[in-house]
């Protein structure tokens, strides 16, 4: 029992450890659009007592077993090898057998498990999400909810623009309604110019003219926006490739018109 105790108390103290370090672990490999604070990866006590008191039911089973066959040996059969009392023997042996090749069949699954998990993690890390991810940075904003309304929107977002502009080491600056992989602002229904063209269910968000530049998005064709594109000018959208070969296939979107609802 002692030392069933001891070893369980030594996983307990290692165990803690590895769960704060993967607490860091796991808010570095966050998703980008999801915030620190986002994430509860505080400890709860609840959870921590409930599992030693677990682990302490188990480990005075588990260590008691061994201890009370010690308490009643039957010296007679054991040395004849044969009766009743030593196909109980054969029997227990057997079971303990089998109970440590279940343990180490279970090990190895967990092993396996993790090792999958690690892969996927690190083949997940190599993926081109599309942007310059490494260089990027997303700060998040709610001028709504800080009292600002019609043209004091565009002001505030005119001069945070050009402050940031300013920054040393700042390349470009944009903004956009919604984070980059956060989603998608709107849904609409698209369809080429025409009263033959199909209407599909798109996502759709709403950038600035350096939008494109600040993320390192590539545009294959065509051009970014400018600040000719605004409200009160021709509509101008840009669309992926997935989408361009939806509406054109065969062709390209530079060109062509779609219509959109509101």
């Amino acid at each position: 029992v002692l030392e069933s105790v001891l070893l369980a108390t030594l996983a307990f103290g290692l165990g803690l450890l590895i769960a704060v370090w993967l607490r860091r672990v796991l808010l570095v490999y966050r998703p980008p659009y999801f915030a620190a604070d986002a994430l509860a990866l505080r400890a709860d006590f609840r959870i921590l007592g409930f599992t030693v008191l677990v682990s302490l039911l188990a480990t005075v089973l588990f260590g008691l077993a061994p201890a009370l066959e010690v308490f009643r040996p039957d010296l007679i059969a054991e040395l004849r090898g044969r009766g009743s009392a030593g196909a109980r023997g054969e029997m227990r042996t057997l079971l303990r057998h089998g109970a440590l090749v279940l343990q180490v069949w279970l090990c190895t699954i967990c092993l396996v498990c993790s090792g999958l998990f690690l892969r996927s993690l690190e083949s997940c890390r190599r993926i081109d999400p599309g942007f310059d991810a490494p260089r990027l940075l997303v700060a998040s904003f709610d001028l709504r909810a800080a009292g600002y309304e019609g043209d004091k929107v565009g002001l505030f977002e005119t001069q945070l623009l050009e402050n940031v502009r300013r920054l040393p080491g700042v390349e470009a600056a944009g903004l956009a309604d919604m984070q980059v992989l956060g989603g998608w602002a709107w849904w609409r229904q698209v369809s080429p110019a025409g009263p033959a063209g199909a209407a599909l269910t798109v996502g759709s968000s709403l950038v600035s003219p350096d939008y494109f530049r600040a993320t390192g998005i590539p545009i294959l064709a065509g051009r970014p926006f400018t600040d000719r594109d605004r409200r009160d000018a021709a509509r101008s959208v840009i669309v992926n490739e997935t989408l361009a070969q939806r509406l054109w296939p065969g062709g390209g979107a530079v060109g062509n018109f779609l219509q959109m609802d509101e």
